[in-house]
């Protein structure tokens, strides 16, 4: 960035102005606090950039705070971070431009709004940070899910699973924009115009970690409660989710792998596999010396859960390296 005309280097803190217990529902009631995006110089302390509420543009629809972690993106790969995303308690996910070197052009927006209506039923809170991944064509692709996660007991909240093409347009995105392929499990990607796809949790079923992207595969957790009349049974249904990242097909089968194509199963699989109770962790991911893939997944109930994933096969593993002088 600019500093004084001179570009420099800059170490920053990405920074989502936090959680606000008035609209820690998602469903309809804004906020005055908790609702700003910062950059600050890690150094010294300076804010280089804050996005907050304004009576015009984009800004007069940030009324929502944002307990959610910001996700950092080089999308060029010059080794700067020039995209960030996060999302909010209104069902928002913003944009945040910061690809120019002088700091005053940076610029915010809305990417993309989830919620048509804010109702005690639509509401989609975003609590966590998304996944980005990037297509053969280089097309940034964001990953996110809803669920609130101050009231994970609610039966009949709709919460939804996300991914989002980032067409860089002048308007957010929205679902009419994309394919609803809960009903539709393969993989085909969605056919232009629709820009991604979406998948419907059953009722009250949220998603309540981090979503991750590895291999083709988006891999993230949902907690389902049930109605027990003792409190201190344990209960509710802990779920991993292994989807195919362009369009939203099972990919729990790891039977083998297409000669063709990437690293997807030769046969369409379940969506989801079923872990027991508790609230799931975020996945986990590790690959052995050999190539083999782990998914390891943690419970509230005290259980861990560990999963094969797809063989990374043709994937080059570091042996050694040097560094020339």
């Amino acid at each position: 960035m600019q500093v004084s005309g001179t570009v420099v280097d800059r170490w920053v803190v990405f920074v989502a102005g936090g959680w606000d217990t008035t609209s820690s529902t998602g469903a309809g009631n804004a906020s005055s606090r908790g609702n700003a995006f910062y950059v600050l110089d890690i150094k010294t302390g300076a804010v280089l950039f804050k996005y907050a509420y304004a009576s015009s543009g984009d800004k007069q629809y940030m009324t929502w705070s944002m307990p959610s972690t910001p996700i950092a993106v080089d999308t060029n790969g010059d080794g700067f971070m020039d995209r960030v995303y996060v999302g909010d308690l209104g069902g928002q996910i913003w944009r945040f431009d910061l690809s120019d070197t002088d700091s005053r052009q940076w610029s915010g927006k809305r990417f993309f709004v989830a919620n048509s209506t804010n109702t005690a039923t639509s509401g989609q809170p975003f609590y966590y940070a998304p996944a980005v991944a990037f297509d053969s064509q280089g097309t940034v692709w964001v990953y996110f899910g809803s669920g609130n996660r101050t009231d994970p007991q609610n039966l009949t909240s709709l919460n939804k699973f996300y991914a989002v093409q980032d067409t860089s347009g002048a308007t957010p995105l929205n679902e009419t924009n994309l394919a609803d392929v809960t009903g539709s499990n393969t993989f085909s990607t969605p056919a232009s115009p629709a820009v991604g796809w979406f998948v419907r949790m059953a009722a009250g079923e949220k998603v309540l970690s981090l979503p991750t992207v590895f291999n083709q595969i988006a891999f993230f957790t949902s907690y389902t409660p049930t109605v027990s009349a003792d409190p201190c049974v344990r209960s509710g249904t802990a779920k991993l989710y292994e989807l195919h990242f362009l369009s939203g097909g099972g990919a729990t089968n790891i039977s083998g792998i297409q000669s063709a194509g990437g690293f997807l199963p030769v046969a369409i699989g379940a969506r989801s596999i079923t872990l027991g109770t508790g609230v799931a962790s975020s996945p986990v991911i590790s690959v052995g010396a050999d190539g083999s893939v782990q998914v390891t997944v943690g419970t509230t109930d005290g259980q861990v859960f560990g999963s094969a994933g797809l063989a990374t096969g043709t994937l080059r593993n570091l042996l050694n390296w040097r560094e020339v002088f």
